[in-house]
């Protein structure tokens, strides 16, 4: 059901998008953009059919145009496997980086990187930094041989949904800007608060958000009861959490928000934590 609304709502978009503002089209496409990226997190964990082949037919045009399928299946598969949640090292969706990679880093950068920390700059400049933390890991890719024909593939299917897109008469900048860019962002406003590193442990956050942005997360938001029951489906998340004790959230050292207006009350312009890594670790790990 959700993937055919999400279908009519595109159609709707690129059939429609000349008699809207285009900053109608944006806000609408960066929905859709975010919506598909949760569609997508849906197919990594086994869902929404038994066929795994015709799940990844269902998500794997990269229309968000970032990430291609393979490579964000693979980091949050090993993301739920690591014992080591937000750890620059092991963990490949930690936002921290390693205080190796910061030293080395320039002002400029750095500027931008702690503007990183709070949820306005997640969102303006987070795909970004995304953007080129992909770009790096496709080049390594093709000139290591590593899935370098996949990773072409990947490039042309971009081009090709960019021409689809022109074709269809919905400028390309705006679909790419949209759908991409935008949609980027609003899936960083889910991420933003899932994991946070402390002394005593990784953090992991309860949302408690209901309308319209758990129905854009698909019920992410809970999200230690995501890593819990991490092949559970989206709309079993509500029910399992409901059945969840309070002292069952502290065991695991969760954060708990209301919704996501206290997560933008509290964190639009303040940071929600360093860019560094806050736990020390050996030298030689540091290094790496």
């Amino acid at each position: 059901m959700v993937v055919g609304l999400f279908a009519l709502g595109l159609t709707s978009v690129v059939l429609f998008h000349d008699r809207m503002p285009v900053v109608s089209t944006l806000a609408l496409l960066a929905v859709l953009g975010a919506w598909y990226g949760s569609l997508q997190h849906e197919v990594v964990h086994g869902h929404p059919t038994p066929w795994a082949r015709l799940n990844v037919a269902l998500v794997g045009t990269p229309l968000g145009l970032i990430f291609p399928f393979w490579l964000y299946r693979s980091d949050h598969l090993e993301h739920h496997a690591t014992e080591e949640l937000t750890d620059p090292i092991s963990d490949p969706e930690s936002a921290y980086l390693l205080e190796a990679r910061w030293d080395a880093t320039s002002s400029p950068i750095r500027a931008l990187r702690r503007c990183n920390t709070s949820l306005i700059g997640r969102m303006a400049i987070g795909p970004a930094f995304v953007i080129a933390g992909v770009a790096r890991e496709l080049a390594r890719r093709i000139v290591d041989d590593d899935r370098r024909w996949a990773t072409v593939r990947f490039l042309t299917a971009d081009a090709a949904v960019l021409g689809v897109s022109h074709w269809l008469g919905l400028p390309a900048w705006q679909f790419a800007v949209g759908f991409g860019y935008c949609g980027l962002s609003l899936t960083l406003v889910r991420s933003f608060a899932e994991h946070r590193a402390a002394s005593d442990g990784p953090h992991t956050a309860v949302v408690n958000s209901r309308g319209f942005w758990a129905l854009l997360f698909l019920n992410n938001n809970l999200h230690v009861d995501h890593h819990r029951h991490p092949g559970a489906a989206w709309y079993r998340l509500p029910a399992l959490h409901r059945t969840s004790s309070v002292g069952d959230l502290d065991a695991v050292f969760a954060d708990t928000y209301s919704g996501y207006f206290e997560v933008f009350r509290r964190f639009l312009v303040h940071p929600i934590g360093p860019v560094v890594h806050p736990i020390d670790r050996a030298p030689a790990d540091r290094a790496a």
